[in-house]
């Protein structure tokens, strides 16, 4: 009697992961096994490591595959030493996916990471699409080009079309039946459209188990996600309300910093204010001494010239001191400049002139 090994739901979840398979394996011991596969796809990790499982087994397997075998579940499929699928099935292969998550505001600098990140997880993507390209091709007998082919394609394959590419080896007892509204549900899932021979026949006796089957599957799904996840890749930044009070935060303390400085530009400025006033009266005064030291410079010239020692002059002869003695005319010049240069700008020049 054949050991039975049910994988429904998403491969690496409940009842479907590597370790609750595996344990089943080392269970039969040996015995005959009999995989009944149903199921829409899921982590690929779990799927190779069921594969290698299976291809190592002792005893006789078989895969029986209804409703969507899909992603993940088509890999499992390929580890058994025969696969059946009901002609009522659907088979479905295609380039491994990994969930990103991406929200809130970037800079440059962050904006480089996310794509370093992203062109990493792009390489890893690429090279789990070359390893099951090689799984299929092994089983199918085709080229990995082949398998490669096909998988970007993203195509539901009818038993027959599966059949014609060596995915499957028999058929499952069974009749076609309308699959109109569950090929409505998985459009509106996202996932690649059905086939038009089966959109487009009417129910023909399909057991009620088998539907209802389909339809647990099919609510079992995540929105936009089918199958073969390699790792996944969640960059959570902060939503909406994070962000929103770290900006108001930022705000302020912009605010705070720019009422600081210009109370700080605001004395500064009056410094230097001062600063120029004080500036101003020094240059205008250095240009009036300026002008006089010239002007007297000239006048002792010219009284040098005519032998008078302004520096050191003649007194008057004793006993002839009277009114009636008279400057000369450059004396009297000298003395009018003189009169009009105050003692700070004297004192100014003699410092101007150690």
């Amino acid at each position: 009697m054949a050991y039975n090994i049910d994988i429904n739901g998403e491969i690496g979840g409940y009842e479907a992961d590597k370790i609750t398979v595996l344990n089943k394996l080392r269970e039969a011991n040996g015995k005959d096994v009999t995989l009944n596969i149903s199921s829409l796809g899921g982590n690929v990790d779990d799927a190779f490591a069921i594969y290698d499982a299976l291809k190592a087994y002792e005893g006789k397997t078989v895969a029986k595959l209804t409703g969507f075998v899909a992603s993940a579940a088509t890999i499992i499929a390929m580890g058994a030493d025969e696969v059946q699928m009901s002609e009522n099935a659907l088979f479905l292969v295609h380039n491994c996916s990994s969930g990103i998550m991406l929200f809130g505001g970037y800079n440059a600098e962050q904006i480089d990471e996310l794509i370093t990140q992203l062109n990493d997880i792009k390489e890893t993507n690429k090279k789990v699409d070359l390893i099951i390209s090689n799984i299929y091709a092994k089983n199918t007998g085709k080229r990995a080009k082949t398998m490669l082919d096909l998988m970007a394609e993203e195509r539901w394959l009818t038993y027959d079309e599966a059949k014609d590419y060596g995915f499957v080896t028999g058929k499952l007892a069974g009749q076609r039946t309308n699959m109109s509204a569950i090929a409505a549900s998985i459009a509106a899932h996202k996932l690649p459209p059905l086939p038009e021979s089966f959109t487009n026949q009417q129910t023909e006796k399909m057991e009620f188990t088998k539907i209802e089957t389909m339809l647990v599957e099919l609510k079992n799904l995540v929105a936009g996600v089918v199958g073969n996840q390699s790792k996944q890749a969640e960059v959570k930044i902060m939503d909406s309300v994070e962000v929103t009070a770290a900006i108001s935060a930022l705000e302020a303390d912009i605010n705070a910093a720019k009422a600081a400085n210009e109370d700080k530009d605001g004395v500064i400025a009056g410094h230097i204010a001062t600063i120029e006033s004080n500036t101003a009266t020094i240059e205008a005064n250095a240009a009036t001494i300026a002008e006089q030291q010239a002007l007297i410079t000239d006048l002792q010239n010219k009284l040098a010239l005519a032998g008078v020692d302004v520096t050191n002059p003649k007194p008057a002869k004793e006993g002839k001191l009277t009114d009636d003695v008279k400057p000369t005319e450059e004396q009297e010049i000298f003395a009018q400049v003189m009169s009009g240069v105050t003692a700070n700008e004297v004192a100014l020049y003699g410092k101007k002139n150690k």
